[in-house]
This record gives structure tokens, sequence and C-alpha cells, in this order.
């Protein structure tokens, strides 16, 4: 799943969820939602949080497979 993948990122590099939503301009619950899967993630959204986070080209095709994996569900 997509949002414990970006968990995992966010986590690695410190950020809180807190953290993550000041710098995307995003509130603390939808973050946190994204992370639990409980919400889709917009295209530019999903591309901002992997940069924040400083994810790598592998991460993100990564992150953009298990994205699809959950548009097919």
């Amino acid at each position: 799943m997509l949002g414990p993948y970006l968990r995992g990122l966010r986590k690695r590099t410190g950020k809180t969820c807190a953290d993550m939503a000041k710098e995307l301009n995003r509130s603390v619950a939808l973050v946190s939602l994204w992370e639990r899967g409980g919400s889709r993630m917009s295209a530019p959204d999903l591309d901002r949080y992997l940069r924040s986070v400083g994810g790598t080209v592998w991460e993100r095709d990564e992150a953009l497979r298990l994205a699809g994996d959950e548009e097919g569900e």
C-alpha cells in the first residue's frame, strides 16, 4: 500500500506528520489520512511529498507503482 510506504519514507527523514503538512500546505489530518491509505493523493501532492522526503528515482517508481495498484482495486 502507498500510505505505509510514504510514512516509512517520511519517518526515515525524521519529519513528523505536522512537518509534512506544513511543507505541503495541507492539514495534518489529510497527511495522516494519506499515510493510512484512507484518501488518494493527487499526482502533484505525491510529487511534492516525494521531493520533500528526498525520494530517489527508485522510490518514486515504487510509489507510482503502488499508487497505480490502488487505482486498480
